[in-house]
């Protein structure tokens, strides 16, 4: 008797109708992301609990030179540098401490690209974190600039120094003329002096 087959209950046409209508909406809702997502033209990941991506934008995979297949399924570590630290910078988001505009390194075949990143908790329904959105701003064009002034003020310091040591010359060549001016005046007061002297006598 104990062996009694179970028979399941039967689904109820209103569960599947509701089952049916969730996987539409949750399809909707996929394709008005990737709406979104996809043209977007910052670089943008959702990133899961473990570090791993599962979903990237065309942004992202033009930073980066691969396509998404050779994206999605990636460890997100695997495209930063060792030393910016990624697994800190998520599990600080993951325990609700906002990581914004913090600068990193991208990592790509054939160079090295600075970044400002962005995380962002992921939450499911319940407000579980289930991973982070992570925003990434490439600040190549912003670094080149600033090597670039930089290069142009140190360039002027060293045209202000010359022009200093010019001046300097200058002034020591105008002070020791003054110098010598007012030497020879007072020589020519005393031989004046002398010669008046000895004019009179």
């Amino acid at each position: 008797m104990n062996n009694i087959l179970k028979v399941p209950k039967p689904i109820n046409f209103d569960s599947k109708k509701r089952l049916k209508d969730l996987q539409a909406d949750l399809d909707n809702f996929r394709f008005y992301f990737e709406e979104f997502a996809t043209p977007l033209p910052l670089p943008f990941l959702i990133v899961n609990s473990l570090g791993v991506i599962i979903n990237s934008n065309l942004a992202f995979e033009k930073l980066v030179g691969l396509n998404e297949e050779k994206i999605i399924g990636e460890e997100i570590e695997k495209f930063f540098s060792v030393k910016d630290n990624w697994s800190e910078y998520q599990r600080k988001v993951f325990n609700g401490i906002a990581v914004k505009g913090v600068e990193m390194r991208i990592l790509t075949k054939t160079k090295t690209i600075p970044v400002k990143v962005y995380l962002e908790q992921r939450k499911d329904r319940e407000s579980n974190v289930i991973g982070c959105f992570v925003g990434i701003f490439d600040i190549t064009d912003l670094k080149e600039l600033y090597l670039n002034l930089e290069q142009k003020v140190q360039e002027r310091t060293k045209e202000l120094g010359e022009k200093v040591e010019e001046l300097e010359k200058f002034y020591k060549l105008s002070v020791g003329r003054e110098l010598k001016m007012v030497e020879l005046k007072k020589e020519l007061s005393n031989l004046r002096k002398i010669i008046n002297d000895s004019l009179v006598k």
